[in-house]
C-alpha cells in the first residue's frame, strides 16, 4: 500500500509526498478555517487513516512535526483504490487548495 498527497493546480493534480508502509504518520497544519488544526494520516494494515487534532498544539522540529493532542477525530478511513479530499491551508500557503489523499493498492 502507499498512501499518495496530492493538490490540485492549474486543472490537475500533483504529487507532494507518500506514506510507504513503516513510514511514520505525515501531518500537516490547515489554517483555512476559525482555528488552526492539524491534520494527521498514517497507514494502518490495508488501509490508511486521516485525522484531526481535537484540541493540542503542534511544533515542527526540523524535518518532523511533534503533535501533543487530546484527542483525534477521524476523517476518513480508506481503502484500496479510495481518496480523501479537503481544503487545506498551511503556513506558507497565501490561500486555501484542495489536497488529496489515495491509498494505491
Amino acid at each position: 500500500m502507499i498512501l499518495l498527497t496530492e493538490i490540485e493546480a492549474d486543472g490537475g493534480w500533483f504529487p507532494i509526498g507518500r506514506l510507504d508502509p513503516g513510514d511514520p504518520q505525515g501531518s500537516v497544519s490547515d489554517n483555512s478555517g476559525a482555528q488552526r488544526q492539524v491534520i494527521c494520516f498514517r497507514l494502518d494494515g490495508d488501509s490508511a487513516v486521516i485525522e484531526r487534532s481535537s484540541a493540542g498544539v503542534d511544533i515542527e522540529e526540523g524535518p518532523a512535526r511533534r503533535i501533543l493532542s487530546r484527542g483525534f477525530e477521524c476523517l476518513a478511513r480508506l481503502s484500496p483504490g479510495e481518496d480523501y479530499e479537503r481544503r487545506i491551508q498551511t503556513d506558507r500557503m497565501a490561500a486555501p487548495v484542495p489536497m488529496r489523499w489515495r491509498l494505491l493498492p
